[in-house]
């Protein structure tokens, strides 16, 4: 039997993308099933929240959008003269996919890569003994089978993942990816951020020696954050070090936000505001200048400062935040 399958969302792309399935489904007589598209949570989620906004909301909302989705879908086909297959056994035929179930714990788990994972990561945290190396290993090959140069980024933690740099390792060999270590860094939104919770670049390698053998530099020259190096069996890893060790005289990175701030450091507070030159008629050479001149004249060595500063807190505190969103990480872009 022929299954089409159709996400839903509340978009006018998805009423094409059903008139598409019903015009297929006609033709070679198959089974349409739906179901709604959306970013799923797991039921354990390592985060810290800037907006009062709980899980139990978010699973209350998207059981509503669900639902709603749902019977958009079903009164669609119902309109196109299409039946449901509860009713029938020929095709073509419609149903809903059950994008939801139950654990043994009881939780709601959506079937996806991301939810396996985060449970894997949370039993890893509460059961200890058990210790699964390859977790997504296999799933993810199938997918990088045809990809070059994938990179997989970690935020070490301590505390909360730096027992898990070895594990990390392996997982990138499995998945045919680099691997790379990033120092928790105050920027805005980690409003729980301390010195404590930061794992180094040298005990980062001294940790990965300890259980590699030799690890050694590689030299190259790169214009990537990361300082990469190399294990004794030729694998390749990198580490960011922009809390213990800054670059702030080599980095040639920028940020320009979706409502065109841009800007010029990742601590950076304040950005040029792209979008009012585009809508006030400036010249694209004026544009250009602009750019240009700020570029050149950009003295930023935000991570350099965070470094100096002796009784070192986050950046920048929740009710900041919540006052200017531009503030916030990942309304930048890491």
């Amino acid at each position: 039997m022929k299954t089409i399958l159709v996400p839903t969302e509340n978009t006018t792309e998805t009423t094409s993308a059903l008139e598409v399935a019903v015009l297929l489904a006609r033709r070679c007589g198959a089974y349409i099933e739906g179901f709604p598209l959306r970013f799923a949570l797991p039921p354990y989620v390592v985060a810290e929240l800037t907006v009062g906004f709980t899980l139990n909301d978010y699973a209350v909302q998207r059981d509503e959008e669900a639902a709603e989705l749902r019977r958009m879908f079903e009164a669609f086909m119902q309109d196109h003269g299409i039946p449901g297959s509860e009713t029938i056994t020929e095709r073509p035929a419609f149903g809903w996919l059950a994008s939801t179930v139950e654990n043994e714990s009881g939780h709601s788990a959506r079937n996806t890569r991301y939810a396996r994972f985060a449970e894997v990561s949370f039993e890893r945290r509460i059961r200890p003994e058990k210790r699964p190396r390859r977790f997504l290993c296999c799933e993810l090959k199938l997918l990088t089978d045809s990809w070059s140069g994938l990179k997989l980024d970690s935020v070490v933690i301590r505390g909360t993942n730096d027992d898990e740099l070895a594990d990390l390792i392996e997982f990138g060999k499995g998945a045919s990816a680099e691997v790379r270590f990033i120092e928790y860094m105050d920027v805005g939104g980690a409003t729980r951020w301390t010195m404590d919770q930061v794992v180094s670049r040298a005990e980062m390698l001294e940790r990965l020696a300890a259980r590699y053998g030799a690890v050694d530099p590689v030299v190259e020259e790169s214009s990537a954050p990361a300082d990469r190096f190399r294990l004794s069996d030729g694998t390749i890893f990198g580490i960011i070090s922009s809390t213990t060790a800054p670059f702030c005289a080599s980095c040639d990175r920028s940020r320009l936000t979706a409502d065109g701030q841009w800007l010029l450091c990742l601590y950076a507070t304040a950005g040029i505001d792209l979008r009012r030159s585009l809508r006030d008629g400036s010249s694209k050479e004026e544009i250009a200048a602009l750019i240009r001149s700020a570029w050149q004249g950009r003295r930023d060595r935000g991570a350099e400062e965070r470094l100096a500063v002796k009784d070192r807190q986050p950046l920048v505190q929740i009710t900041e935040l919540r006052a200017r969103p531009h503030l916030e990480m990942h309304t930048r872009g890491g």
